[in-house]
């Protein structure tokens, strides 16, 4: 290993396998078997729903770990076929610094972080046990298309999760809906990191478009229920559902993270001081 914090998370359903070399940062594995795991302060809970443990486990991060400085905890979503860097981490502590004291004070209710992915043929004899082997990988990938989200970063407290509607995960339409609710929450910043977190989507044989393609509930979250609304949902709560629709975005510069107004979308909205 060439770096101790490395790959964020390698994952197959198949075997739920997986790798993790962040030691302040936590995984729930939500896949079909029922078994919970601890290594040092990594926990892995795998079950068929979120539990106990996913609160029980972060409250006692919270006062174990210091990476990411105090303040709020980020809770997010990834996709399991997709692979991260220190980009990651290094992105989160910046966002972190500058948002901490507004999201403290309640000038802000949270953030929403999302980005593009990029696209990679993958091959399991494929290595990626370092940073640099899934950057000298993304370089023979492509970045993919706006409106596939594959993963999503809140601020704890951003959103009422009971008021969410009944979408199945990994089918179309359920990314375009949070980032669109986001972009419209006039309490919520939405932040486009794709410049600077690499999310390198390792393509199997089910190709790039996999949610669209799962077979009779395909079409499930286009007509899921609102509680919000008490109605089902519609193009107009997801057609602002773009990372490019982003309030902020992530940029390098000379080497270092930067954030930025991305003003045509942002409002009246402002990078907190």
């Amino acid at each position: 290993m060439e770096h101790p914090c490395s790959v964020l998370c390698t994952s197959t359903c198949a075997s739920h396998h997986v790798e993790f070399h962040w030691s302040c940062v936590f995984v729930f594995v939500f896949a079909c078997v029922g078994a919970c795991v601890s290594m040092h302060l990594i926990s892995l809970c795998v079950c068929t729903y979120p539990c106990r443990h996913v609160q029980e486990k972060t409250d006692a991060h919270k006062t174990t770990c210091g990476i990411l400085g105090g303040g709020f905890v980020f809770d997010s979503y990834t996709n399991g076929d997709i692979v991260y860097t220190m980009g990651l981490v290094d992105t989160l502590k910046e966002i972190k610094k500058i948002w901490s004291r507004d999201i403290a004070a309640r000038k802000r209710q949270g953030i929403l972080v999302v980005g593009k992915r990029t696209n990679v043929e993958f091959y399991t004899t494929d290595s990626l046990d370092s940073d640099q082997q899934v950057q000298a990988k993304a370089r023979k990938g492509t970045v993919f298309q706006n409106d596939a989200e594959d993963y999503f970063i809140y601020s704890r407290g951003a959103r009422d999760w009971n008021m969410m509607p009944h979408f199945v995960v990994g089918r179309r339409a359920y990314d375009n809906w949070l980032v669109d609710n986001a972009f419209h929450d006039e309490t919520i910043d939405l932040i486009d990191a794709s410049n600077t977190i690499l999310a390198l989507h390792l393509t199997a044989s089910d190709g790039n478009s996999a949610g669209h393609k799962k077979g009779a509930d395909n079409n499930h979250n286009i007509k899921a229920f609102n509680p919000a609304t008490a109605n089902p949902v519609g193009p107009h709560e997801w057609d602002n559902g773009r990372t490019d629709h982003a309030h902020f975005f992530t940029k390098y510069k000379s080497g270092r993270i930067e954030l930025l107004l991305r003003s045509r979308n942002a409002g009246s909205r402002q990078i907190p001081k």
